[in-house]
């Protein structure tokens, strides 16, 4: 991330988002693979978020936020907190 910084331009922003969740049919999601740019700038392996880094380096993930209904059925979600603790972050985002 910090040789990326550099190359952006003053007064820039770069956002990037991961790949959306796709649904096959009804409930039945294919099997997601994480954007390769994304996943190799945050390691988060989520769909639905968003990277945001600043030209000054302040990296912001926006995440989707924890719920117990959804994870019963889909799977844990890192959430706020757990973006900050795991990935580094210095600022996360529910979506």
């Amino acid at each position: 991330r910090k040789r990326l910084v550099e190359q952006l331009p003053d007064n820039s922003l770069l956002i990037l988002p991961s790949h959306p969740k796709k649904i096959m049919t009804h409930d039945i999601p294919f099997a997601f693979r994480q954007e390769s740019n994304f996943h190799y700038l945050t390691g988060l392996e989520e769909p639905d978020c968003l990277l945001c880094i600043t030209k000054d380096g302040v990296f912001h993930l926006f995440v989707q936020e924890k719920s117990e209904e959804f994870e019963l059925w889909n799977g844990p979600r890192t959430g706020t907190d757990g973006a900050i603790s795991f990935f580094g972050c210095d600022a996360a985002h529910t979506v």
